[in-house]
């Protein structure tokens, strides 16, 4: 009887356990995932400002005013993925910095690949936002051409 249950005993915390570590790699892979998803953003950027490269000047008014569409529909786009990855990180993040069942060493190195893939959003973040910065540019030199465009087409 006793034995039973002591064995039993044990076989529920290396249960409990490969549960754990089945959890823990399931978090880590959705994390890796959503990390991977707003890094791909990076491509569809690079892609959409790809029309600006060859100077404003070298495209008709409407070819500018639909490219900076684009480039705007694109960085709404690439926010709401790295939004949804930053908010995924930071709550598991906060949940592995709250769990107290877990041994510590589970924990540190969890949060340590967490923090990683944490860095590499922020990244994004940053490239992000300095498209939407240039975006802004863009959208700003067509009106301004448009204007001055119009302006000229007044004085003749």
């Amino acid at each position: 009887g006793k034995a039973l249950k002591e064995r039993l005993g044990a076989l529920r915390g290396r249960l409990r356990g490969d549960l754990e570590e089945l959890r823990f790699q399931s978090m880590l892979r959705t994390a890796a995932s959503r990390t991977a998803a707003a890094e791909e953003v990076l491509v569809t950027l690079a892609a959409a400002e790809e029309p600006f490269k060859t100077g404003l000047e070298h495209m008709t008014p409407e070819e500018a005013s639909k490219a900076a569409a684009h480039c705007r529909a694109v960085a709404k786009t690439a926010e709401s993925k790295v939004v949804q990855a930053g908010g995924f990180l930071k709550a598991r993040i906060a949940d592995i910095d709250a769990d107290e069942r877990t041994p510590k060493t589970k924990l540190s190195l969890a949060s340590s690949e967490l923090l990683q893939l944490q860095n590499q959003v922020d990244v994004v973040a940053q490239r992000l936002a300095a498209f939407q910065r240039e975006t802004a540019q863009y959208e700003s030199s067509v009106l301004l051409r448009d204007v001055v465009a119009q302006v000229a087409n007044v004085e003749l």
